[in-house]
């Protein structure tokens, strides 16, 4: 059941519970159709329940709701940039994310209803992503791997290769990939990930802007390769893009620090 123009009002009770949801509706027309478009009329219910957290199932991840629309003081900004500047590991950052769990989902998964970020959510006992996120509109949930590697990292070398650091954490978004595919329908119903794809679309964060060697065009153009490789499934960016006011996918070697002393803050 597709919505166009002599449908829309039969299908418009399984998109909003009432008019102001209706008018922040984030999704086009064109949107919802391709998303839905090979579902029953029973699906799109059971769907529409899932998204408003009238199953079960939503029950499972409930607890790792968090509320849209947040943003960063300019303290915490500070703190963020001096820490991105500083740490000597992932970990630093992971522990600082946990505990603002909006900076991540506001920036990789921002939707209107809500959002969600499980952080090492275990896929079959080995396989423990950094952080599984999901946004919440209209068409129902949207969901992110996120894998954050060292700060001290490089992208590339000097060559225009991708480092090892990159590859071992491209093969770990294979891996993942790999499990939801054998594994789909019990992440969706006994994990509780709700609509969750097997081809899931993916973020990795790594080193820091002037880390890099490349020059900055040389640079954004082997990671555009790396993109495309992947279907456009997947971004790469540096860990000062949790300090831009948008996503970028990349920025002329201006660093946290540079970020921090100059008081050029987002927001």
């Amino acid at each position: 059941m597709l919505i166009n123009d002599t449908n829309y009002d039969e299908t418009e009770r399984f998109l909003s519970e009432d008019e102001s949801e209706q008018k922040y509706m984030d999704e086009s027309v064109a949107a919802y159709n391709e998303k839905h478009k090979h579902m029953t009329h029973e699906q799109l219910i059971t769907r529409y329940e899932e998204t408003h957290g009238k199953t079960a199932k939503w029950q499972k991840i409930a607890r790792y709701e968090v509320k849209p629309h947040q943003k960063m003081t300019d303290e915490t900004k500070k703190v963020l940039g001096r820490l991105i500047a500083s740490a000597e590991d992932e970990g630093e950052l992971q522990r600082f994310i946990e505990k603002h769990k909006y900076i991540l989902t506001g920036k990789a998964s921002p939707a209107h209803h809500g959002q969600i970020c499980i952080p090492k959510p275990n896929l079959g006992g080995k396989l423990h992503p950094d952080f599984l996120i999901a946004g919440l509109d209209s068409a129902g949930f949207w969901w992110y791997g996120v894998e954050l590697e060292n700060p001290r990292y490089r992208m590339f070398t000097k060559k225009g290769d991708p480092t090892k650091e990159l590859s071992h954490a491209l093969r770990q978004i294979e891996d993942w990939r790999s499990w939801l595919t054998q594994n789909i329908s019990y992440a969706q119903d006994e994990l509780g990930f709700l609509q969750i794809d097997a081809d899931l679309p993916c973020y990795i964060v790594i080193g820091r802007r002037n880390n890099e060697v490349l020059d900055a065009e040389t640079l954004q153009k082997r990671q555009r390769a790396v993109m495309k490789r992947d279907k456009d499934q997947l971004l790469l960016h540096h860990y000062e893009w949790f300090l831009d006011d948008y996503p970028t996918l990349v920025e002329v070697k201006r660093s946290a620090t540079e970020i921090v002393n100059n008081d050029v803050l987002p927001y």
